[in-house]
């Protein structure tokens, strides 16, 4: 047994570099309204794609001047009414399954809470980070997992 060990762990070793970056998870290509981003703006984290609001805004059609974060949560705008006022903002929160949808119709407020089935992470460097296909859901757009082309895809835009 333990001489089985050692030729199985001697020829891991013998593997060259390329070889055992196979045996490594491969990044998911991930595409958004026929638009191609970078795995560099995703964090995978127990097989979910994590991403910031403005990496999601993007993804969306919005402008990052639409997005808004402190320590706490991160919004951005998502609709706008006639006059040009900003109506409609969805909002994530710090290490949260919470989504906040706040409209205004009619002068009045109203507040809807969405529960995410997975929460919101925290990055090394203190930003928050988006579960992506739950904040797609969350928007009511379309996103697609294909295993064999390890793609995700994204469909819908914000219309503004």
């Amino acid at each position: 047994m333990l001489k089985k060990m050692i030729v199985t762990a001697s020829l891991l070793l013998a593997l060259p570099v390329s070889a055992t970056d196979l045996l490594a998870a491969t990044p998911p290509h991930i595409a958004a309204n026929s638009k191609d981003y970078s795995a560099s703006q995703f964090i995978i984290k127990e097989n979910r794609a994590y991403c910031s609001i403005e990496t999601l805004s993007s993804m969306m059609g919005a402008l990052n001047s639409w997005v808004f974060k402190d320590e706490q949560s991160v919004h951005f705008i998502t609709h706008f009414s006639k006059k040009g006022d900003s109506d409609e903002f969805y909002t994530w929160f710090t290490r949260s399954k919470k989504v906040e949808i706040m409209s205004k119709q009619g002068g009045e407020e109203k507040i809807k809470n969405i529960t995410m089935k997975h929460q919101t992470v925290v990055s090394k460097d203190g930003e928050i980070l988006i579960p992506l296909r739950d904040a797609i859901l969350a928007l009511g757009k379309s996103i697609e997992w294909e295993s064999k082309s390890n793609t995700i895809t994204i469909t819908g835009k914000i219309t503004y």
